[in-house]
């Protein structure tokens, strides 16, 4: 089975269960990876995509003008978008 572990770089926690889970993965005979997530500190990187306008993504930033939330939510499609790929 193939398969990508995505976890957050630079936060131990998440490094460290991805690395233990990779491990188990592997004993077990999966084609498995590590991946760095998506997060709003690294999402320049990755924005290659238009929001839509009027969408629920585009209402955290114009609605609640919240940009924050916004970041996080997108890092959130982003992710999903590359793990589809």
């Amino acid at each position: 089975m193939k398969g990508i572990i995505h976890y957050i770089q630079d936060h131990t926690e998440s490094t460290n269960q991805a690395n233990t889970a990779l491990k188990s993965f592997k004993q077990h005979g999966c084609d498995v990876k590590l991946k760095p997530g998506i997060t709003p500190s690294v999402l320049n990187n990755y924005d290659n995509y238009k929001v839509l306008e009027n969408s629920r993504l585009e209402s955290f930033l114009v609605n609640d003008n919240n940009e924050r939330k916004y970041k996080v939510k997108k890092s959130c499609v982003l992710n999903n978008i590359e793990f589809a790929k």
